[in-house]
């Protein structure tokens, strides 16, 4: 709203002229960076740089749209201006993005989601995540720059990620240890808690288990394995095939030593046996509470590689890879000495590199991640792969390449502005918001401006 001071006609007219150019300004860069991140639908920026000099009204929204190539997310204290012919310079402040909570960030689009509420993620080594971060129970996380997060947008430009914490003063407390700055978040949702499941897993009285190749490794000619249900795979040395399809686990795919394991077109499930036979599949609730399964367990010198089947398909629209039963919690024998907890339903402690080209999904489990492990694809292919886990526990190198958020991904910025006209400087608060409908969209939520 202008302010109400009397004004000569000629200053009155000139700075709501340069009012509605500023408010332009933003509209253009909003709508311009939607247009240039179509392929991940959520890039919002502000300028960082000032324009050229003796650009006129038109110049100064043709650079706006030029400068919105510098894209990001929202980021506070992110600053730019913009000079027109007439002398005076429009200049802003990003001073806070979800200002009020009036929408959320985050919402189930985290590239890496740490649902448990009662145990925060412990960082003990790197974290990257092409994608947004969600910790519910907040991170341990304490070296400098161990948790980042970064979005890749139009023309493989590399931009500031999200990372989220419920609370980050008392849960997310080391600053140092995010990049970017940790925000404040609700609480995320099982993000496939309504997703289809894939064709093909195992149901309730199937069986029996194929045998395992760790003891009957002649049953299985060049060491390749054919999908169905198996009580155990023991993999100890020896390069091992998974031929396409879907593979039922229901105490342990363990693969040790120095063997090596590819896969291309699988989907590792695990869930529960039947008590009376364990050759047979449960349902992990029967009887209630009884929710110990399947677990995988790499601790080889080997590499594991394994790419998901059906990706980006009606089959799996969600690129899952590795699925434990949501409501297993616990593993059916402990796993043998690693560095892992022994109540970790994934576990990886080689010193070779498992690169799992999908989505893990672990609801309600513990996950215990060391060495080098690589969770979706860095080719940019159909196989890149959320992280979703109940508990996380990373001393490694993890990297985790996530499926682009949706358009329902949503920005606000809460930006201070400063119009100087030579001795007269105007200042108010512009708020704009990004896809915050569910819809690609922008708009002006709210204009204070004259002072």
């Amino acid at each position: 709203m202008l302010n109400r001071r009397a004004r000569r006609r000629g200053e009155q007219g000139q700075v709501l002229i340069m009012a509605l150019a500023f408010i332009v300004f933003f509209g253009l860069v909003t709508t311009a960076v939607l247009q240039l991140a179509d392929a991940v639908e959520l890039q919002q920026s502000h300028s960082q740089t000032g324009s050229t000099a003796n650009a006129n009204a038109e110049g100064g929204m043709l650079f706006a749209a030029q400068a919105a190539q510098e894209q990001g997310g929202c980021v506070p204290t992110a600053s730019g201006s913009i000079t027109m012919t007439t002398g005076a310079s429009a200049s802003y402040t990003t001073t806070a993005c979800n200002p009020g909570a009036t929408a959320d960030l985050i919402a189930d689009e985290c590239s890496v989601c740490v649902l448990s509420t009662a145990q925060p993620a412990s960082i003990d080594g790197a974290l990257a995540a092409q994608g947004p971060v969600a910790f519910n129970g907040g991170s341990t996380a304490t070296a400098a720059d161990s948790v980042t997060s970064t979005i890749d947008g139009a023309g493989g430009v590399t931009n500031r990620g999200f990372i989220g914490c419920v609370s980050p003063a008392t849960d997310c407390q080391t600053a140092d240890a995010y990049s970017p700055a940790v925000q404040s978040i609700a609480p995320v949702p099982d993000p496939l808690a309504s997703a289809p499941l894939p064709a093909g897993l195992a149901q309730p009285g199937d069986g029996p288990c194929q045998p395992d190749p760790g003891t009957d490794p002649g049953g299985y000619p060049s060491d390749s394995l054919p999908s169905g249900l198996y009580c155990n795979i023991t993999l100890t040395t020896g390069d091992w095939t998974l031929q396409s399809g879907v593979y039922t686990v229901l105490d342990t795919l363990a693969v040790s030593g120095d063997a090596n394991l590819t896969g291309d077109g699988v989907l590792l499930y695990f869930t529960c046996q039947y008590d009376p036979n364990p050759a047979y599949v449960d349902t992990c609730d029967d009887p209630p509470g009884d929710a110990d399964g399947g677990v995988l367990d790499v601790s080889t010198s080997g590499n594991v590689s394994l790419t998901s089947y059906e990706a980006g398909t009606a089959q799996n629209p969600d690129n899952l890879l590795v699925y434990f039963d949501p409501l297993e919690d616990a593993v059916l024998n402990d796993l043998p000495p690693t560095s892992c907890d022994d109540n970790a339903i994934l576990c990886v402690d080689g010193s070779g590199t498992t690169a799992l080209d999908g989505s893990v999904y672990a609801k309600s489990g513990q996950v215990d991640l060391g060495g080098d492990t690589r969770i979706g694809s860095t080719s940019g292919s159909s196989q890149q792969g959320d992280l979703v886990v109940s508990t996380l526990d990373s001393s490694g190198d993890l990297r985790v390449d996530g499926i682009p958020p949706s358009i329902g991904y949503c920005w606000i910025y809460d930006d201070s502005v400063r119009v100087t006209s030579g001795a007269t400087t105007s200042t108010g608060q512009v708020v704009v918001e990004s896809d915050c409908s569910g819809l690609k969209s922008t708009g002006i939520i709210s204009i204070a401006y004259g002072s």
